[in-house]
């Protein structure tokens, strides 16, 4: 298990936190998410990994006090489900499933904090009817709407550019 956990906003140097999230994305665990396919031709792992750097981008420009180990942890490990969700044994529910599924492998798997939990568990709100209770968890789920966006629209655009 990889133990990814924060215990204050300010506890974690740069450097600790550079360090922190290189051995998140270099582990074995993560990188299974390069061979799903999330929006378009975009990979679960490129597409957390854009969440991430939205979330912290949104963050500093807002000049926010956020755990921001907690907030790139939290947006890398959103959709760590496990599956291709094109093929998906919960059909039309994963929508309303997947983010508890991750939250729940991504504690199992990394031992993420309560508040890490709660950014991957509440990032489907509103079709997830859990609400973020956190900063973090908000900058987490708007940016995830914004990179869904962005790929969907990429995808159809390149479709309409080859005449599909």
């Amino acid at each position: 298990m990889v133990s990814m956990q924060s215990d204050t906003k300010n506890s974690t140097s740069d450097d600790e936190l550079l360090a922190q999230v290189t051995e998140l994305l270099e582990s074995d665990e993560l990188t299974q998410l390069m061979s799903y396919t999330q929006h378009g031709t975009t990979t679960t792992y490129d597409h957390c990994v854009d969440v991430a750097a939205r979330a912290l981008a949104i963050s500093n420009r807002l000049k926010l006090e956020v755990d921001k180990g907690a907030l790139i942890r939290g947006a890398l490990l959103h959709d760590y489900y496990l599956y291709d969700w094109h093929e998906s044994p919960h059909g039309w529910k994963h929508s309303y499933l997947h983010q508890h599924l991750a939250a729940q492998n991504a504690r199992r798997d990394f031992g993420i904090s309560d508040l890490e939990y709660d950014i991957i568990s509440c990032h489907m709100f509103p079709i997830g009817l859990k609400a973020p209770k956190s900063v973090e968890g908000t900058l987490v789920c708007l940016a995830d709407k914004v990179s869904t966006v962005s790929e969907v629209a990429g995808g159809i655009l390149e479709r309409i550019r080859h005449g599909y």
